[in-house]
């Protein structure tokens, strides 16, 4: 009865697992720069900071058609490996598109082994 389950295993067992590399990401950091006519501080880019051994996962979009606008949000969620920084207004470039982070980044732990297993962002850009 459980020989043949127990030989399945084995040659379950021999296949060697395939660890995920990930991707680099390129983060701007924006920093305030000089107000405008009207003394709102403007936002400008920083310094790039390049992180490696991250994932990238597309989320659903939405379309935009108000006030004579034709477009549409896209929306991803990036991994990040634990410890990497990441503030709310930081810009994500990927594949030469800019998305901003969308609320605070998160800590992402481990419930079986209480540690951070990365960082969780959720990240969305206009376009049209």
């Amino acid at each position: 009865c459980c020989r043949g389950r127990l030989d399945a295993d084995r040659e379950r067992a021999a296949v060697p697992v395939r660890r995920m590399r990930g991707e680099p990401l390129t983060i701007v950091r924006r920093v305030e720069g000089a107000a405008d006519s009207h003394g709102n501080v403007q936002m400008v880019d920083g310094d790039t900071v390049t992180i490696d051994g991250c994932a990238w996962a597309p989320a659903a979009g939405s379309d935009v058609t108000e006030n004579g606008r034709d477009g549409a949000t896209v929306d991803a969620t990036a991994y990040l490996p634990p410890g990497a920084a990441v503030g709310r207004r930081d810009v994500f470039v990927r594949g030469g598109h800019r998305y901003d982070v969308i609320g605070e980044p998160g800590v992402w732990r481990s419930k079986y082994r209480r540690r951070e297993v990365g960082v969780v962002v959720s990240l969305s850009r206009s376009e049209g």
